[in-house]
């Protein structure tokens, strides 16, 4: 508990945003004056994950979920007009959303509107509501745009990365000892500038891997490693660096699976298969051979 009382706490950093994410939309709620505006307290809750790739693969699957739900709904709605038939429906809406919200979100949030829509109409007119969630609809729809990637800290500085350089002594001498770099062996150093640039035309050397593309794939993932480690029916062992790691994997990492060791390896950083690549390979040889 006193590991996660702390900024350094991926946990604690989660916790903070969804406060103020929270009271932001409770304010918009009291301004909006909207019955139905607890729906923006609760999409908060449901879409906000602790990373930033898994945020918005759930606000993708919300968007495409709730466009379906009110779709199915409305269909429902009209073609089956009696309260008793729209009263199974609904059962059978909420069955299928505790059915299938842990592992298709899409589809949980589809059953989720078709049962809102179907139970409104109980006690009023559920064609009313159809309305306010498209509204709610094209409010996220540029916010799950193919571009909204860019945004990520990650892929922006991917992004701003130079790509072409005189001559790989120049990118020996711009890398060594700086930034990303600066734990780098000069033979490991050597050995990546060698292969991850390519000779061009005009005598210069560029990066053999695109900045474009580094940072597409950045964002083409899901970036969940709970939701993975689940589906990993063999041993896992995590070699984990010390300081300065883009990925806080804890003791709950480990704990999502039967067969999870995660390892701490002392004096290193993010790039820690380049600063102990005898630690790396020996990992992979064992695991290999099991």
């Amino acid at each position: 508990m006193r590991a996660q009382l702390r900024l350094s706490s991926a946990l604690m950093r989660h916790a903070l945003r969804l406060s103020f994410a929270l009271a932001a939309g409770y304010a918009v709620m009291q301004f909006a004056d909207d019955s139905h505006g607890f729906w923006i307290l609760l999409t908060i809750v449901f879409v906000g994950q602790s990373e930033y790739g898994a945020t918005l693969t759930r606000l993708v699957q919300r968007v495409w979920g709730t466009g379906l739900g009110l779709v199915v709904g409305w269909a429902l709605l009209r073609l089956f007009p009696g309260v008793l038939v729209q009263s199974a429906f609904s059962v059978m809406a909420g069955a299928l959303f505790f059915a299938t919200r842990h592992n298709s979100y899409t589809l949980a949030t589809a059953a989720a509107t078709s049962l809102v829509l179907l139970s409104f109409n109980q006690v009023g007119d559920g064609f009313d509501l159809i309305m306010p969630r498209l509204v709610a609809l094209y409010a996220l729809a540029p916010w799950t745009s193919g571009a909204l990637w860019k945004k990520m800290p990650i892929a922006q500085a991917a992004l701003r990365r130079r790509a072409v350089f005189d001559d790989r002594e120049a990118v020996v001498a711009a890398y060594t000892g700086r930034g990303a770099f600066k734990t780098w062996p000069e033979t490991m150093l050597a050995d990546y500038v060698d292969g991850g640039f390519v000779d061009r035309d005009d005598g210069k050397v560029e990066l053999a891997c695109a900045p474009a593309w580094e940072a597409s794939n950045y964002s083409a993932q899901a970036h969940d490693p709970w939701r993975a480690i689940r589906k990993v029916t063999g041993p896992v062992r995590i070699l984990r660096a010390e300081r300065g790691s883009t990925c806080r994997i804890g003791d709950r990492f480990a704990r999502r699976g039967r067969d999870v060791t995660v390892e701490t390896v002392a004096g290193t950083s993010h790039f820690l298969p380049m600063e102990r690549p005898d630690l790396a390979r020996d990992a992979i040889f064992a695991m290999a051979t099991l």
